[in-house]
């Protein structure tokens, strides 16, 4: 009897985790209700569970009750991880709290790299974590980052993470703020940590004359350009110099911002369509020099504008590149209402015929209505109609 005592009161050999999972296995996943047993998707759900408790019941029993990830996510995860014993996993999340990880943050990070568990804590994580904090982010900022991205668990802090540090201090030199608004903001940093493209492309435009300053607008404003693949990045800055632009200025990189949206072929074809438009290459280049968004209109929007404004309004196609944005106004709701307006008043001799583009499509509505309608309305009476569609033009032509 006493013996019976004496086992009783002494220390189980058996870790309290595995006491704890041999209960709660299946406790633990009150998931499957018997009232959603007869939903398809949750008897899988349950039946994969199943599966993978036999295969590996203390992984996804950790993944869940440890790092609170949902039944579906830890299946996942545990498919990608094998866990031996708490030690290491428990070591690993008691430092991400100590900088300031959330369980949000936490089940974000594991779900989705769940490798991270298996890290070593002192030699893997904490010199990364370390860095982060010693270049200015905050215990907020630091599990962002790395929950929103987890590859940076995986980069080599000497190889990858520092050298893109590096790059980034380099080109916004004594603005450290803009550095931390790029590593948290963007993820501009992040992406420099596996992209090949980042730093030649950034070392070419500085050879191309670009100046600092408009290298870092770059990176701020168009970020994913300085990723763009380098053969192709270096056909937009060559293309920007066949522009004449000037690399000192910042449209030279808004430029390439444009020609880098766009394939090769692409940049051909439109220039092919303004030749058939009456453009030469020169006026075209001229044109896009002028109005970079020329680049982007479709070829259906550039044939009948500038047919329109060629063949019923008697401007010429080099009247259209000198004032290129016009281009960029709606055909139905700006060009033809208003150059009905001013047909029908050269046609009845109330203005002079040689009227320019911008003269008539820039100015606002206010001013046009001024200018072109309420000044002539008693000689036209229709003349607002006609303008807004009411009537057709010919009628006005006739009255």
């Amino acid at each position: 009897m006493l013996t019976f005592f004496i086992a009783r009161l002494a220390p189980s050999s058996t870790p309290c985790w595995k006491t704890t999972l041999h209960r709660n296995t299946f406790l633990n996943f009150n998931f499957f209700s018997s009232s959603r047993l007869s939903d398809p998707n949750c008897l899988k759900l349950q039946q994969q569970t199943e599966e993978q408790e036999k295969n590996d019941p203390f992984t996804l029993w950790y993944l869940r009750n440890s790092c609170g990830l949902s039944p579906e996510v830890a299946i996942e995860a545990s498919k990608k991880v094998r866990l031996k014993d708490p030690i290491n996993p428990d070591s690993v999340l008691n430092l991400l709290r100590n900088y300031g990880f959330s369980e949000t943050h936490i089940s974000k990070l594991v779900g989705r790299r769940p490798r991270v568990l298996l890290a070593n804590p002192e030699t893997t994580l904490l010199p990364k974590l370390t860095f982060f904090r010693s270049i200015g982010l905050s215990s907020t900022d630091i599990p962002e980052l790395i929950s929103d991205v987890p590859r940076l668990v995986e980069s080599s802090l000497e190889k990858a993470i520092i050298p893109r540090y590096e790059v980034l201090k380099s080109v916004f030199v004594d603005d450290d703020e803009k550095v931390h608004r790029i590593i948290k903001g963007s993820k501009s940093f992040a992406y420099t940590l596996y992209d090949r493209n980042f730093l030649p492309n950034i070392e070419f435009l500085r050879q191309a004359g670009v100046p600092q300053s408009s290298v870092s607008f770059l990176i701020t404003n168009y970020s994913q350009v300085a990723f763009t693949k380098h053969k192709k990045f270096v056909e937009c800055v060559e293309l920007a110099k066949e522009m004449e632009l000037d690399p000192s200025r910042v449209s030279f990189v808004q430029m390439i911002q444009d020609l880098a949206r766009m394939r090769k072929s692409n940049w051909e074809s439109k220039l092919r369509v303004y030749e058939r438009c009456g453009w030469s290459r020169d006026v075209t280049i001229l044109a896009f020099k002028r109005c970079r968004n020329c680049l982007l209109y479709s070829e259906e929007k550039i044939t009948k504008t500038m047919k329109f404004l060629v063949d019923e309004m008697g401007w010429s196609s080099e009247d259209i590149a000198i004032s290129p944005m016009i281009l960029s106004y709606s055909l139905k709701k700006r060009i033809i209402p208003r150059c009905s307006v001013v047909k029908i008043l050269r046609m009845k001799g109330l203005i002079r015929k040689e009227l320019t583009l911008v003269s008539v499509l820039s100015i606002n509505e206010k001013k046009f209505l001024k200018r072109y309608v309420i000044r002539f309305q008693e000689d036209v009476p229709q003349l607002l109609e006609i303008y807004k569609g009411q009537i057709d033009p010919l009628c006005g032509m006739r009255s």
